[in-house]
């Protein structure tokens, strides 16, 4: 409230500005410019100081609001208070410097007390508009607005509130301006001083996806990492992670993001460090750590092998390109992790985008290391690091180096360490390391290996009973070590998956240890090699081995074993052709599967080999078994990744392409099943639609189109799959095929469609033709006249009827009379269309319909040339099959024989002349199969 004049009694002054200024409380209250005054109260208000302002301005008296309505108490006090403090000096006329003092103080103030800026809906709005009033007081500058301790706290209380709420309500929520101005001066100033803390860049990444429309995470963190005057460090990422998993958000897409991005901006090495694998690592353990995966995670796309598989593939692929190895830079203990994940996730799902990862990683550190001594230390050190039950880290790095050629060094150091700890680990490891080390330096033949290996392990074992029995421990497992040989033998290349040396192995249990009950992994681990070589006997053969010794492959419940046998299926397609040869096999390899599908790649190997030999109806029905069951009415369906998306093309590209049936009844039933299984992609549709209309199954492309409208209106805004509405081309398509095959309800219907069709608002003169032709076809004279009638109102030059629309109802009033015909052509100047090719052959076309060939010539020898048009063989050709009398034919002949030898000689020479007969049925008067508008 703003008083001029005389004040006395209970006012208070200060002198600003050569200006007389009185604040009257109502209640306690705080000068704020009392900090600034120079001046003691005393001579502040002495008779004599309040004389000479008085001669030198006038008074200015500004009433402070009024708080002691104020409800509630503590937060809720404060946050109401000050926010009417706020409203109060916004609006109050007073001197731009003190206006500015006193909304600094209040916001000052409010920063500090109110913790969350999102508990009330009017908070964000009205600190934009105070922020706002003191940046442009400051000149439009974010300095000197507010202190940079206050800055960081506002921008990261109005991150948090802004963001939440963005993502509980992305449709409608308020994004203020001064975060925007906050974030960018963030992002601009130079951060070598460390002043700026790592979490504020944090929230300007997460500003940056949660408001942007289409922005994601990945798009604002390349463009942070991008600016390089930012000194970012593996700090940052290691903050980014951990706030997106306080908030619930971290993903395995979320770790690709980040990587990729590093690694796009070229500071890889600046932004990862071991912390980010370990994390990584841990991450990905946890998915599986209480459920294995299931066969088709579909519903949840976190847990989905073949997500997680490429994820780890592009991490590894990546790091081995940029990676460099160091204290400084990424640990050996990050290389080791990375390739037993890949290892892993390799043994329970085919690995077909980098295969192999685990044997590169390490090749890698081999090749890299400066010092292979201190790499091997490195190495001893992570294994040593593990528990004492814990082994697997060892194995496989064992088993990895003793399959690579490159890597025999690193295997030998390795045995020799892992041998020679009985303490550390167990006697089927150091079985394995010593037997490594015979076999690496065993010549000579495949039984002559066996026999020296065959004494090696009696001396082993026996030694190792010995100890036991003196220890007073449990008899030797000799299921698990009779395994554990074939794992380590198997990665030699002179032993093959099945031949005499697993044979003799199988024996020499028998009867040496009287073994009757032997690992399914017995049999893995020789089925697995076969498979690596692409050895489908071989492959077969092991497993026909498994049955023949009774083991129980269903008993398994690792998914590592379970993936052997999809492999299997998968090898025994590739290498065999015949379908029905296969088959036998497959239903073997199945029933070791039990309470299990298969998975993905062998459905993929299965369905193409028995869509190849045209067994659609066993393919839905092994698709029926082998895939999930999905509800006729669930958005949530297979996931277009790269396997399942292959399975869908199998399927789309047979049903696009197959033949062999009149009617395509197996078309529509395999399309149907697709639907099933998938939410088709939206570029599929338009090819199906054109498929079926183009084989005389019309109302198959109007079922299609009925699809796409009630997917559209009952999930069109689905955030995780939505369904777009039919375009135009889809219009286009079905009207121009619907009309060519004399679809009535189909043109019918789809009109009524369009009409109502709030994505289509407007249609154009193409669209407007395809229909306008539509009703031509069918011959519905009346309705395509209204048609025309209703698009004559816009001329051509805007858009409006053109030589195409003129064309179509020449055609369409031929169906009805020439003398309608004529008082068209005479009227085409009112809708300023001057003939062209096209409109002065269908005025042909009409004239020899109706008998008038006399006419048509005499057409052909005047206007034509008015019109600058010239006589081709196409004209010719729709005058003789347009013709319906054979003597009206035979006059075109003789006069075309005389007038244009040249091109009726080419309308002979083209095959298409047609003579009429009696039987002949009125030819269409569709140009070429209908009329078809240009592209």
């Amino acid at each position: 409230m703003i008083r001029r004049g005389i004040v006395a009694g209970a006012y208070r002054h200060e002198v600003l500005s050569g200006q007389r200024l009185f604040i009257r409380s109502k209640s306690k209250w705080f000068n704020p410019l009392s900090r600034f005054s120079n001046k003691s109260n005393k001579q502040e208000h002495s008779p004599q100081s309040n004389q000479q302002v008085s001669n030198k301005s006038h008074m200015v008296t500004i009433e402070e609001p009024d708080n002691s309505y104020t409800s509630g108490s503590g937060k809720e006090a404060n946050h109401a208070s000050l926010v009417r403090d706020f409203n109060h000096y916004l609006r109050t006329d007073i001197p731009d410097i003190l206006q500015q003092k006193i909304l600094t103080d209040k916001l000052s103030q409010y920063i500090r007390v109110v913790p969350d800026f999102g508990s009330d809906k009017t908070t964000i709005p009205i600190l934009n508009k105070v922020f706002l009033r003191l940046y442009t007081l400051q000149n439009n500058e974010i300095e000197g607005t507010l202190s940079l301790d206050e800055l960081l706290i506002l921008f990261e209380k109005s991150t948090l509130a802004v963001t939440n709420e963005s993502r509980s309500n992305s449709e409608n929520f308020y994004v203020p301006k001064y975060l925007a101005l906050l974030a960018r001066h963030f992002y601009t100033q130079p951060n070598d001083d460390g002043k700026i803390p790592v979490k504020i860049f944090v929230y300007v990444v997460e500003l940056g996806s949660s408001i942007i429309k289409n922005s994601s995470l990945k798009d604002s963190l390349q463009l942070l990492f991008n600016n390089k005057n930012l000194k970012l460090s593996a700090d940052f990422t290691s903050s980014l992670i951990k706030y997106l998993t306080f908030k619930k958000r971290l993903s395995i897409v979320t770790f690709q993001e980040i990587f990729q991005s590093s690694v796009n901006s070229g500071r890889f090495l600046e932004l990862i460090d071991d912390e980010f694998f370990d994390t990584f690592n841990g991450y990905v353990e946890n998915l599986y750590r209480d459920t294995p995966p299931l066969v088709h995670e579909y519903k949840n796309l976190e847990r989905n092998l073949e997500t997680v598989q490429q994820v780890t593939n592009q991490i590894i692929e990546t790091l081995l390109k940029e990676g460099e190895i160091g204290v400084d830079f990424i640990g050996v203990s990050s290389y080791l992790k990375m390739a037993k994940l890949s290892h892993e996730l390799d043994s329970v799902s085919m690995n077909t985008g980098f295969p192999n990862g685990s044997t590169k990683t390490l090749e890698f550190l081999v090749e890299n290391s400066e010092n292979l001594e201190l790499l091997y230390e490195e190495i001893r050190r992570e294994i040593f690091k593990q528990n004492l039950d814990e082994e697997s880290l060892a194995e496989v790095l064992l088993i990895t180096s003793w399959g690579s050629t490159k890597l025999n060094c690193l295997a030998n150091m390795l045995s020799e360490y892992i041998a020679s700890d009985e303490v550390k680990f167990s006697f089927e490891i150091r079985l394995q390391a010593k037997l490594g080390i015979l076999l690496s330096g065993a010549d000579g033949s495949e039984s002559e290996i066996f026999e020296f290996v065959e004494k090696s392990i009696s001396e082993m074992i026996a030694k190792e009973e010995d100890s036991a029995k003196n220890k007073a421990e449990n008899l030797l497992d000799f299921r698990s070590i009779h395994a554990k040989v074939i794992q380590v033998a198997l990665t030699s290349p002179k032993i093959p998956a099945r031949g005499y040396f697993t044979q003799s192995l199988l024996n020499f249990f028998k009867e040496k240890y009287h073994a009757t009950d032997f690992s399914v992994y017995s049999f893995k681990y020789q089925v697995d090699k076969a498979v690596s070589i692409g050895n489908h006997l071989q492959a077969v053969n092991a497993f026909e081995d498994s049955l023949d010794q009774y083991t129980q492959w269903p008993t398994s419940r690792d998914p590592m074993t379970k993936s052997t046998l999809d492999n299997l299926v998968v090898l025994i397609c590739k290498e065999m052709d015949n379908i029905e040869d296969i088959f036998p096999i497959f239903t073997k390899i199945k029933q070791q599967m039990v309470d299990s599908q298969c998975s993905i790649d062998s459905i993929n190997a299965m369905a193409g080999k028995m869509l190849q030999a045209e067994f659609v109806g066993d393919t839905i029905e092994f698709l029926k078994r082998e895939l999930p069951k999905i509800g006729k009415e669930d958005t949530e369906k297979l996931p277009m990744t790269e396997k399942y998306g292959n399975l869908f093309s199998t399927l789309h590209n047979f049903v696009l392409t197959y033949k062999n049936e009149s009617t395509f009844e197996t078309n529509w039933v395999l399309y149907g099943e697709i639907h099933r299984y998938f939410n088709v992609p939206y570029e599929y549709y338009l090819p199906a639609m054109k498929f079926f209309s183009e084989n005389q199954r019309q109302n198959a492309s109007l079922i299609i189109f009925r699809q796409m409208v009630r997917l559209n209106e009952l999930h069109g805004h689905g955030k995780s799959t939505p369904f777009l509405a039919p375009s135009r081309d889809h219009y286009l398509l079905l009207f121009q095929e619907f009309g060519n095959q004399l679809y009535e309800d189909g043109v019918a219907e789809l009109h009524e469609y369009i009409k109502m069709d709030v994505h289509i608002p407007k249609q154009d003169i193409q669209l407007q033709n395809t229909i306008l032709n539509a009703y031509s076809n069918l011959q519905d004279v009346p309705k395509t006249k209204d048609l025309f009638l209703a698009m004559s109102s816009n001329p051509k030059e805007i858009g409006g009827i053109n030589e195409d629309s003129i064309q179509i109802m020449i055609k369409t009033y031929t169906y009805s009379d020439i003398a309608y015909v004529k008082k068209f052509w005479n009227n085409l100047s009112q809708y300023g269309i001057i003939p062209n090719y096209g409109i002065f052959k269908q005025y042909l076309i009409a004239h020899v319909y109706h008998g008038l060939t006399e006419e048509a010539i005499e057409l052909t020898q005047g206007e034509m040339s008015d019109y600058e048009i010239e006589m081709s063989s196409d004209i010719l050709i729709s005058m003789f099959n347009f013709s319906l009398e054979s003597s009206q034919q035979q006059k075109i002949s003789t006069w075309a024989q005389e007038q244009y030898p040249s091109e009726w000689e080419t309308a002979k020479s083209s095959g298409s002349l047609k003579a009429t007969s009696k039987s002949t049925e009125d030819p269409s008067l569709m140009i070429e199969k209908g009329y078809e508008t240009e592209k």
